[in-house]
């Protein structure tokens, strides 16, 4: 008992009398903490916020979406549950489709149209503050649009007013992506796509029981249908949405949590470094406890001691900068996630977060600590250079330390993230990382200590300084270089891809305008009209014929045996008519050809799904009816399955030329689709207000690409910031690193500089090789995070996504010189206090 009093009291005053060295150990702890505190807890809060208000997020207890309308049947199910008193529901419809200012059309939006029925929805909640004849718009919309309640909106030929702002935080309209609109029922003509009925049950205890009588008489799949595939209605209950919720946010979390684990994993370098000076700076008091009788075991009980209370102290203040950083992470990604919920303590988070603490302190002080088990009594008073005994590890030690320690750690994460794949992936993927790193680390610095100064004393001194911290400098690269490395990535593949978009987007061959879902008449009307205008450089109709095809090869399609899928799509076909030449609408096929002008009448290409799901290739002919005639229509080619062309994302997975669909003659119930491409100095969006203006009746049909642009954009930037956000944590800890390696080798910096001065040298001298110092190690980290980022994204780009890849000279020698001053204004920082002693106070106390 006495001898672990005496370990406290040993640890409590070795702490005290090294408050710097031990400060250093607290923050490389706290600064990965904190991190991983603050994803945590948001994770947490945002699904206890959920959970609290799941009925009123799902709408209902049981939510059923439909994609076909309800049969009789169906609704009389529905109103016999009414009438027994077991449940109430109300149908609510929904679509994405484009509002505009009245005042102002190029102020629009794609927006979430919900029409609900005022005197049923919501089933939870507070009812909707909404007359006949006003609609609800979210604020971030309101904004954007230029609207205040009172405004106009126009939606087609219809004119709304804008009744009030709805939050979109809960119910059927929470988190989206596009803005909402909400209306009642009636307010528009019944071109809603989607619907979905919402259910509030009375007795709780049959919510399962009703659930599956939902299933049973409003079945999700036809008979003889494949799951999955066909699905006209999709029944769960709150329960369901709340783990599916459940599950999303743990998908989330799980991936910013690794994001934060580099700093901590980083910061664990940190302590490494402290550890491994503070026992060599006690090599002489750990000789005399062995003389005395000292065992192992209890020397290294000493160091483990203090580690683990500066660890706690650690964890301590993580948590608390994580509470603190909780308040900024919505702020971060509002644009995905519109929701600031109240701060949830999960005891939960608390406990992991202080067992990874604990655990990367005890896994990265390990090395040094088992290290004094080597330390000889002898050896300590006859060597000068101590550092030599703790150089070379044993074989098993070394074993231990690449094998048993990060599988150890790997365990844990993996557990923590629910996957071993991810957690002993990530653990393996940054210990090479750290070690692909360290290598280069080292030949840069050896390569710079031995650039010849001759003249300049200060750099020759700073050259110096870098070359006998070799090992602990190459730490603090390290960590800066992956912080800014991180960030210089995100930021390089972010402007690639932008940059790939917004080419595209002006490329004169890409149409920056459609005019999707016309009828003939207004197909053709479209094209006359816009045939005429200055502002719009090229226009190209594409006509659609609809049909059934009735065999293949000659054989009645109810004997072949395709899919019911399949059957389906071949029954009810729409098949645009392209322009064969017209570059933008040329897609990679994967066997047989493109069509062409020179080609016979009633040749087809298909996409490659199309292709599997009817069983389809190259050379088979389609028994195509249309207007009661019959055609023949052969498969030419097969295109691969990265959709390429905008035609077949947004009407039909096969295509024929529009020569050919002319011929054969338009449905009147067929939707075609017009492109526009803008003259040179036109805007899209002003192209696109002047024609919705023109054309208010289609008004909603007409859609900027640009606008899709700016939604890409928006999605995009926001995913990446909070990666960025995270990266600052690594550089962080990479200037706590450095500032660790001043203050624990300042008792030989400050020896230095004295003797420096009583030399005869300058302060500026001395100013001069440690700023020469830091800039060195900035330099350094900055290459390594640059090149690293770059030869990334030059691997993303051109092997994946096959696309070049655009070097920023100018965004990288930012990031290299923000290098150099975040490492210079740290170890100016760090070493402040010693510029001002006096050299012979210094080396008297020496």
């Amino acid at each position: 008992m006495q001898f672990f009093k005496f370990v406290w009291q040993r640890a409590i005053r070795e702490i005290m009398l090294a408050k710097q060295r031990s400060f250093l150990v607290i923050m490389c702890i706290a600064v990965g903490i904190s991190s991983i505190a603050a994803i945590q807890f948001y994770s947490s809060s945002i699904e206890n916020y959920f959970q609290k208000n799941i009925k009123e997020i799902a709408g209902g207890d049981i939510v059923i979406s439909a994609r076909t309308d309800l049969t009789d049947d169906q609704v009389a199910f529905l109103e016999a549950g009414v009438k027994n008193s077991k449940f109430e529901w109300t149908y609510v419809q929904q679509e994405q489709s484009v509002v505009f200012n009245e005042e102002d059309y190029l102020k629009s939006a794609i927006v979430n149209i919900t029409k609900v029925d005022l005197k049923k929805y919501p089933l939870y909640g507070e009812k909707l503050d909404i007359n006949v004849g006003e609609v609800l718009i979210d604020p971030t919309t309101m904004e954007n649009m230029g609207l205040e309640v009172g405004d106009y909106v126009r939606h087609g030929n219809e004119r709304l007013v804008v009744g009030g702002v709805h939050e979109t935080s809960s119910g059927l309209f929470a988190n989206s992506l596009f803005g909402t609109m909400v209306l009642p029922y009636d307010a528009l003509p019944q071109t809603i796509s989607q619907g979905t009925i919402l259910v509030k049950v009375f007795d709780q205890e049959q919510l399962d029981s009703l659930a599956n009588q939902f299933r049973s008489f409003i079945p999700s799949e036809a008979p003889g249908e494949e799951r999955g595939q066909g699905r006209s209605f999709s029944v769960r209950t709150y329960l369901e949405t709340s783990e599916q919720i459940s599950e999303m946010a743990n998908q989330v979390e799980n991936f910013l949590l690794i994001a934060g684990l580099t700093s901590l994993v980083l910061g664990g370098l940190g302590v490494y470094s402290s550890v491994s000076m503070m026992i060599k700076q006690k090599m002489n008091d750990i000789a005399v406890m062995k003389c005395y009788g000292g065992k192992g075991w209890q020397i290294i009980l000493i160091f483990v001691v203090q580690v683990m209370v500066l660890t706690a102290i650690g964890i301590a203040l993580g948590i608390a900068a994580g509470i603190c950083l909780f308040r900024f992470v919505p702020n971060v990604i509002k644009e995905l996630i519109d929701i600031a919920p109240e701060f949830y303590l999960d005891w939960a988070v608390i406990g992991r977060v202080t067992i990874l603490g604990f655990l990367i302190a005890g896994l990265f002080s390990f090395l040094p600590v088992i290290d004094t088990l080597k330390i000889k009594p002898l050896l300590v008073y006859r060597l000068e250079n101590i550092d030599a005994m703790s150089r070379r590890k044993s074989f098993g030690t070394l074993t231990l330390a690449v094998v048993a320690l990060p599988l150890i750690f790997g365990s844990v994460i993996s557990l923590m993230v629910d996957s071993w794949t991810v957690g002993l992936g990530f653990t393996i993927g940054l210990l090479v990382l750290i070690a692909l790193l360290y290598i280069p680390a080292r030949l840069l610095i050896a390569f710079i200590c031995r650039i010849p100064i001759r003249r300049s004393v200060a750099l020759r001194l700073g050259l110096g300084n870098i070359r006998h911290q070799a090992n602990r400098t190459a730490s603090a690269v390290i960590s800066i270089g992956i912080g800014l490395g991180a960030i210089l990535l995100i930021t390089l593949f972010q402007n690639n891809v932008i940059g790939i978009l917004e080419n595209t987007l002006n490329d004169a061959a890409t149409y920056n305008i459609i005019v999707a879902g016309l009828s003939p008449v207004e197909l053709k009307e479209m094209e006359r009209t816009l045939n005429e205008r200055e502002d719009v450089d090229k226009v190209l109709p594409i006509p659609m014929v609809s049909g059934s095809v009735l065999a293949i090869n000659g054989t009645p399609l109810n004997e072949l045996g395709i899919s019911l899928r399949g059957t389906q799509m071949l029954m009810r076909m729409s098949i645009p008519g392209l322009e064969p030449n017209d570059d933008f609408l040329i897609t990679p096929v994967i066997d047989g050809q493109w069509l062409s002008s020179e080609g016979n009448f009633g040749d087809i290409v298909i996409h490659a799904d199309f292709a599997e799901l009817t069983s389809l290739k190259v050379g088979d002919v389609l028994t195509f009816i249309t207007g009661g005639q019959e055609q023949d229509l052969t498969v030419i080619g097969i295109m691969q399955e990265e959709e390429r062309g905008v035609v077949f994302g947004l009407s039909s997975s096969v295509a024929m030329r529009r020569s050919d669909v002319e011929v054969m003659g338009i449905d009147d119930n067929s939707m075609g689709t017009v492109l526009i491409r803008t003259a040179l100095g036109y805007p899209s969006s002003a192209v696109t207000a002047d024609l919705r203006a023109y054309f208010p009746q289609m008004a909603n049909m007409i859609l900027d690409i640009g606008q899709i642009f700016e939604l890409v954009y928006k999605i995009f930037t926001t995913s990446t910031k909070f990666v960025k956000f995270l990266g600052l944590f690594s550089v962080f800890a990479g200037g706590i690193i450095l500032s660790g390696i001043i203050v624990l080798t300042k008792y030989q910096r400050r020896k230095d500089i004295a003797i420096i001065r009583c030399l005869g040298g300058e302060t500026k001298t001395v100013l001069g090789a440690n700023w020469f110092e830091y800039a060195m190690i900035g330099l350094i980290s900055g290459v390594l995070g640059i090149v690293s980022a770059n030869l990334i994204v030059k691997v993303i780009m051109n092997l994946l996504l096959q696309e070049q890849f655009q070097v920023e000279l100018v965004l990288n020698g930012l990031f290299l010189l923000a290098a150099i001053a975040f490492t210079s204004i740290v170890g100016m920082i760090s070493i402040a206090d010693v510029l001002g002693e006096k050299p012979l106070s210094v080396l008297k106390y020496d």
